[in-house]
């Protein structure tokens, strides 16, 4: 008995051993909490993160408004930051100040090309309270409003944009009359402005600020101001005298597609425009409406550009649209000519001569031009002789020393692929309507090729050249 009552005392002692040892573990454990987070009599504070700006690869600026410190003094204030949302004064922070109203953080450490998120706060003796949160993201090679380049968003050398200092608006090149000036950074708190730049007819002027000691008139057309002779931004009025020598400004009857149109004299908001007869817009870089490509030809868009160019051993060649001769096209035979178009090396070293000469021959396929977008129109006389009609599929070049290569003769080969192929009749009703170009019947054609082309003369400094990269694209008008 003197045994069990022994061993049953110890059992006792040992549990309330154990259990002291946990609650002083438990005690140990617990976190002290941050001054700033013990809550008390009084509310938080109201504050709002100030926009992200001067943003760099490495720092950014933002900052805080305390409307309100929630009935307590603001002890502590400033921003936090993380690459997590929702960050918290665990998190990097910045220390500006105390009390309420306005103030700026610099956030700084930050790595390159790296997405941030950022709050301000504001301690007080209810806790802390967080602002709204904003995502920013550093940059790369960004610049910054100190070395003299026109970078980081600027909008002048190191300053304006999201990241820099306003810029001073007497040296930004702007006319600003409602910050007081008189004519473009000058007049007002500016500088007086000079006699040739005031925005009057003084002096001996012929003009606003042209003419006399001022200089031609022709020489304001780029500035930006309405001056000289013209009645708009840098354009006069078609037919007013006298001319200065600045661009028409753009009507509804010019016959051009200029100013705010979505066509030639059509559409738009600022033109004033009747709409246009097509759905598409010549504007929107993609290929709608009647367009025969993105943004040109059809019945409301300006003709798209001819394009003739391809590579040749290695150079690049071009046939300038000055400089084209205007292909010819067979309705009844089908057939479409490019003759000895003058080839030019696109290298702008190269000299402005041409170099040689090529010539194309393409026939109507069987399914008819339609029908065959995407098909290859091959002609291989390299393997098996006779592949494809050689009559009816050609390509000839004629280089600076007058030897002729073909891919008609044995050896060669050519091949064409059309991408494009669009036809448009233009009626009197159309033109009524709104389609303000000629009436009459369009066809456009645009495509590629290539091809082996095999010496004519055996004399000829190589029995062969090789063709690639060819380019074509041509409308015929009425």
């Amino acid at each position: 008995m003197r045994h069990f009552y022994s061993t049953h005392l110890k059992i006792q002692l040992s549990a309330v051993f154990l259990l002291f040892v946990a609650l002083a573990f438990i005690g140990s454990c617990k976190k002290e909490p941050d001054e700033s987070q013990i809550p008390s009599d009084g509310n938080l504070a109201s504050i709002t993160t100030l926009p992200v700006t001067y943003i760099t690869s490495s720092s950014a600026s933002s900052g805080g408004i305390i409307s309100n410190n929630g009935g307590s003094n603001v002890t502590r204030r400033g921003v936090c930051w993380d690459v997590n949302a929702n960050p918290t004064i665990e998190d990097d922070t910045t220390s500006n100040g105390s009390g309420e109203g306005t103030f700026t953080s610099a956030i700084t450490g930050l790595a390159a090309n790296t997405i941030y998120f950022v709050r301000a706060y504001a301690i007080n003796s209810a806790g802390t309270s967080y602002g709204n949160q904003i995502v920013f993201s550093t940059c790369t090679d960004c610049g910054n409003c100190f070395d003299g380049i026109l970078n980081n968003s600027e909008t002048n050398i190191d300053c304006g944009g999201p990241n820099c200092e306003p810029c001073d608006h007497c040296a930004n090149g702007i006319y600003e009359p409602d910050l007081g000036e008189l004519w473009m950074d000058c007049g007002g708190e500016c500088s007086v402005c000079p006699p040739c730049a005031n925005g009057i007819q003084d002096g001996d002027e012929i003009a606003v600020d042209c003419g006399g000691q001022c200089g031609s008139c022709e020489l304001l057309c780029g500035d930006g101001l309405i001056n000289g002779f013209e009645d708009g931004v840098d354009c006069e009025n078609q037919g007013d005298l006298p001319y200065g020598g600045c661009e028409f400004c753009p009507t509804c009857i010019d016959g051009i597609m200029n100013g705010d149109e979505a066509g030639i004299d059509c559409g738009g908001v600022e033109s004033g425009c009747a709409p246009c007869c097509s759905t598409g817009n010549c504007n929107n870089g993609i290929q709608d409406g009647q367009e025969f490509f993105i943004d040109c030809g059809g019945n409301s868009c300006p003709e798209c550009d001819t394009l003739f160019s391809y590579e040749l051993e290695s150079t690049n060649y071009t046939t300038p649209r000055d400089y084209f001769n205007s292909p010819s096209y067979d309705d009844v035979a089908g057939v479409l000519t490019f003759a000895l178009e003058d080839a030019y090396d696109t290298d702008p070293d190269a000299p402005n001569i041409a170099t040689g000469r090529l010539s194309l021959t393409i026939t109507r396929p069987i399914g008819g031009w339609t029908g065959s977008i995407g098909d290859q129109l091959l002609v291989d006389l390299t393997d098996i002789p006779n592949v494809g009609d050689p009559t009816q599929y050609a390509i000839l070049w004629t280089d600076a020393n007058g030897f002729t290569y073909t891919s008609a003769l044995p050896g060669g080969r050519c091949l064409f692929v059309f991408s494009r192929y669009k036809e448009l009749s233009i009626t009197n009703s159309d033109f009524a309507n709104g389609c303000n170009k000629p009436v009459g019947f369009y066809r456009f054609f645009r495509g590629s090729f290539e091809g082996t082309l095999v010496a004519i003369d055996p004399l000829a400094p190589t029995p062969e050249v090789e063709l690639s990269s060819g380019q074509f694209q041509f409308t015929f008008l009425p």
